[in-house]
């Protein structure tokens, strides 16, 4: 019967990545909060008529399909 050999997973593999440094992980954050503060600017500068339009067709089917008999909007 032949003998399977296992490989091993390299010792390198499994060892965490060296820490950041404070200036890698400042750097970061900077860039995660310009790429967030982004697409809120993009979200308030997008008409609301769409929004408007969509709501009032969704709303209706929300309140039909609700599973119990509290009304989810009070408008």
């Amino acid at each position: 019967m032949p003998t399977e050999t296992l490989i091993s997973p390299s010792p390198l593999a499994l060892e965490p990545p060296p820490p950041a440094s404070q200036e890698d992980l400042l750097a970061l954050q900077r860039i995660k909060n310009e790429i967030a503060k982004r697409l809120l600017q993009s979200w308030l500068a997008e008409d609301p008529a769409y929004d408007t339009k969509a709501w009032a067709i969704v709303k209706p089917l929300i309140e039909e399909n609700r599973l119990s008999a509290r009304r989810r909007f009070d408008e």
